[in-house]
């Protein structure tokens, strides 16, 4: 049995081997220190479109893992794969990859908003995000970390304009469509909020809540 075995992971992909492997002790930094060395982007890029499931699935976890926000627009392409699997592993991907925008420090202070308004230390975020904004307008996660807080503290109209920023620099950001489409909704601007929601289904085709939300609003009219 276990020299089957071991001729079955010989003849098998290094990516297929590592996932397969990470599906089993969920050692992240192993995953990472051994695609990183074997794999370009480019080439976990093209993967996204393989055949094999389980190649897609590999894929996109990898590049969530090791990629920039250069394959933002990419990866974002996998949320209309139809295994729900490889759609899940994109979603989680972007969600790390929407950190990597700017310089090194810049990162660090995403990082930091994050476990601001994690920690619901909303005013501290709001002030940081605001700063961040000032010096590198064009972040996107710095918009989207804003309107959280933003949020949080009441400012209703404030955070729709700063999703709106989000989805000017980052239009994949299906967060921030989704949080413009209950902010619409919670206020009873009803055409609004369908067309936020729709866009978010245009982006993330299995996005529940959204889907959730439009099942609501339209009623019968509601279709797939």
């Amino acid at each position: 049995m276990e020299n089957s075995r071991f001729d079955e992971l010989l003849h098998q992909p290094q990516l297929i081997v590592s996932w397969r492997r990470f599906c089993q002790d969920w050692d992240r930094q192993a995953f990472r220190d051994v695609i990183g060395t074997r794999y370009e982007l480019g080439t976990l890029m093209r993967l996204l479109s393989f055949d094999d499931v389980e190649v897609r699935r590999a894929a996109a976890f990898a590049i969530g893992e090791l990629g920039d926000y250069s394959v933002n627009n990419y990866l974002a392409q996998a949320l209309h794969d139809p295994d729900q699997g490889v759609c899940n592993l994109a979603e989680i991907g972007l969600r790390q990859i929407w950190f990597r925008e700017g310089t090194d420090v810049q990162r660090i202070t995403l990082r930091t908003l994050l476990r601001a308004n994690e920690n619901s230390c909303y005013k501290d975020a709001y002030r940081v995000a605001s700063m961040l904004i000032k010096s590198a307008p064009n972040i996107a996660e710095a918009w989207n970390q804003r309107a959280i807080a933003s949020f949080a503290l009441g400012n209703v109209l404030p955070t729709i304009r700063d999703c709106h920023e989000v989805l000017m620099r980052n239009p994949v950001h299906f967060s921030a469509a989704a949080g413009m489409g209950q902010i619409w909704d919670m206020i009873g601007n009803k055409p609004k909020a369908i067309r936020a929601f729709q866009q978010v289904l245009r982006i993330h085709p299995r996005h529940h809540s959204a889907r959730e939300a439009l099942e609501r609003l339209l009623g019968s009219e509601w279709k797939i």
